[in-house]
């Protein structure tokens, strides 16, 4: 039985685990719709409604070439990274407002793994922040609210403000880097995972910039929240993803120009619009 008592019925020839997916050719939309159906078992239930299975099965479809990539054997990547990398993409697809505790034995059963490789990607992501481990309960993927948001975006204000402050020191070979992560993110415009990690990928080699590993561990601990915020941003709006590229040109022109007045606006502006496309106010 699905959510509100309503029955569901097993997605027809819905494949048990990830590694049954072998290359790029071989996956298709219906193969990405029958994940999102295992990873609403995952989760102990369905997804709710026919809008949440059309949005996660086009991040998937939109992702299926780094899906693949998960997939690998054992021989090509060990159990507990297949694990961590299975688990990462799923929570970072996981809508922002939604909170879900994943179990242990499931996990291992879908992504072909065991208990133990499971375990060990678990640690991996509670350090990260991912989750948090509750005892005799699993691990807990908690909800993203919009108070959560702002501040979240206060603070990257303030981090990416100051880093950028050392711009008279900063290095052409640092603002180079900068360009070709928007580069990247050009090419990956369609594949929403991997645009927002090229984001995050973005924002932490200007903070790292600033020189303060304090600041920059700081900043890392925001990444899994900046990931789920992210992703729906961009997979459900009409060129977030473009806007996003411009944005990003801005600060990185205003950093070649050495203006770090023109660098703090596009930095506000930047966060601006993405308080506005995540939460919209």
């Amino acid at each position: 039985m699905g959510s509100g008592g309503l029955p569901v019925e097993p997605v027809a020839g819905a494949p048990r685990k990830l590694g049954s997916f072998r290359c790029v050719s071989g996956v298709t939309e219906l193969h990405c719709r029958r994940v999102v159906y295992n990873l609403s078992i995952v989760r102990g239930e369905v997804f709710r409604d026919v809008r949440n299975i059309r949005n996660a099965t086009r991040i998937l479809w939109a992702s299926r070439e780094r899906l693949c990539m998960i997939q690998m054997t054992p021989a090509a990547q060990s159990q507990p990274e297949v694990a961590y990398q299975w688990m990462k993409s799923f929570i970072s697809a996981l809508p922002r407002e939604e909170e879900t505790f994943l179990n242990e034995a499931v996990l291992a059963k879908t992504t072909g793994t065991s208990r133990t490789p499971v375990r060990e990607a678990l640690l991996r992501l509670e350090a990260e922040g991912f989750v948090k481990r509750i005892p005799h309960k699993g691990a807990f993927v908690p909800p993203i609210s919009d108070p959560d948001v702002r501040a979240i975006l206060q603070a990257r204000s303030v981090v990416e403000k100051w880093a950028v402050s050392a711009l008279e020191s900063m290095l052409d070979a640092q603002i180079d880097a900068f360009q070709r992560v928007i580069d990247q993110q050009q090419e990956a415009k369609d594949d929403p995972a991997r645009f927002i990690e090229l984001d995050t990928e973005f924002h932490t080699l200007m903070v790292r910039a600033g020189g303060n590993p304090v600041l920059a561990d700081f900043y890392a601990s925001l990444r899994q929240k900046q990931l789920r915020i992210g992703v729906k941003a961009v997979s459900q709006q009409t060129d977030r993803a473009g806007d996003v590229l411009r944005e990003h040109q801005l600060i990185v022109d205003a950093l070649r120009s050495r203006s770090l007045d023109a660098a703090h606006q596009a930095i506000d502006a930047h966060l601006n619009s993405t308080r506005l496309a995540v939460i919209g106010y």
